[in-house]
């Protein structure tokens, strides 16, 4: 690769890292270009995307951006999913595809923060943007419908009262 090519990659990889703020590592050796290429499009769905990186560039480029930490996993063939909101969802698809396909965690860099590949599962168990914004929808409508409820009791009550009397005289008593 000419010495040119190699800084417009490192450049745009700078970018990418400054931009996104959500980053999961991994080895993607044993994957096939199909597999890789299912995984693209179901991630890009989410509003992440997947880069296979030269670790020599990208170590190059890591310094001073919040993925500074992550150099260590810079070995062996890598790939980087940059996630920019639902990253319950991004790393939900990723550990569904590990459990079909040869996909080897090698850390997550998540708000600045680094973790481990061991965590893959917790993070997958992670509810997704969809999933917390119905939950809220829910907690936030419960009182409204326990007070709708509570406020058609005394009608309904009335209503059976009303229909036993009529029951009443309708039987004479």
């Amino acid at each position: 690769m000419k010495r040119s090519d190699k800084i417009e990659r490192g450049k745009q990889l700078r970018e990418l890292f400054d931009s996104y703020r959500y980053f999961a590592f991994f080895d993607f050796t044993g994957i096939t270009v199909d597999q890789m290429n299912f995984l693209r499009s179901t991630l890009r769905k989410d509003g992440a995307l997947i880069k296979v990186i030269k670790n020599r560039i990208a170590k190059k480029v890591m310094d001073g951006t919040p993925v500074e930490e992550a150099k260590e996993w810079l070995q062996d063939p890598t790939a980087v999913v940059f996630i920019q909101d639902d990253v319950g969802k991004a790393i939900k698809e990723l550990h569904e595809f590990s459990k079909e396909a040869p996909l080897k965690f090698k850390g997550f860099i998540l708000e600045g923060r680094k973790l481990g590949p061991e965590k893959a599962v917790e993070l997958a168990a992670l509810p997704t943007r969809e999933e917390l914004m119905a939950q809220i929808a829910a907690a936030m409508a419960a009182p409204l419908v326990m007070f709708g409820r509570a406020m058609s009791m005394p009608l309904s009550m009335l209503a059976n009262a009303l229909y036993q009397l009529k029951e009443k005289k309708e039987k004479g008593e």
